[in-house]
């Protein structure tokens, strides 16, 4: 699958070895996707009981769900990319708009806990929680 916007960045990911070229997997993507719905029902599971493992299942699900999206154009992650490639990459592909609401996972990158608030906070007012719904309804659609 091509891509026009963010091609730059793609390749340039693709050049330094943290994306890799592999043949489009739907199966992959949709096993992606239901790991992401998974991890969205946790986060709201433990939202009050463990908000820092709710914290992390929504960047989880946010993260497989913007994966599912780069396997259904023929593209993964390398090890050396790790999970900042999945960011990025979704970034110069949709930013703008979706660069804001981005932020909160470029951040939790350098965080070892969540931002001192409410889990229900981040999971329905704060930009973070809303991204990851709306990544694994749209990689879903």
């Amino acid at each position: 699958m091509s891509w026009q916007k963010g091609v730059d960045v793609i390749e340039d990911l693709l050049r330094r070895g943290h994306l890799e070229r592999v043949p489009a997997n739907s199966d992959e993507a949709e096993y992606l996707l239901d790991r992401s719905r998974r991890h969205l029902r946790t986060a709201e599971r433990e939202a009050h009981e463990d908000p820092e493992i709710a914290y992390d299942a929504l960047y989880a699900a946010a993260r497989k769900a913007l994966t599912a999206v780069l396997v259904q154009q023929g593209l993964r992650p390398t090890r050396d990319g790790g999970h900042e490639v999945v960011i990025e990459a979704a970034q110069a592909q949709l930013d703008p708009p979706a660069g804001p609401i981005l932020r909160p996972y470029r951040r939790r990158l350098a965080l070892s806990k969540p931002p001192q608030t409410s889990c229900r906070t981040c999971l329905y007012s704060r930009p973070g929680g809303k991204f990851a719904r709306v990544c694994v309804r749209a990689a879903g659609a």
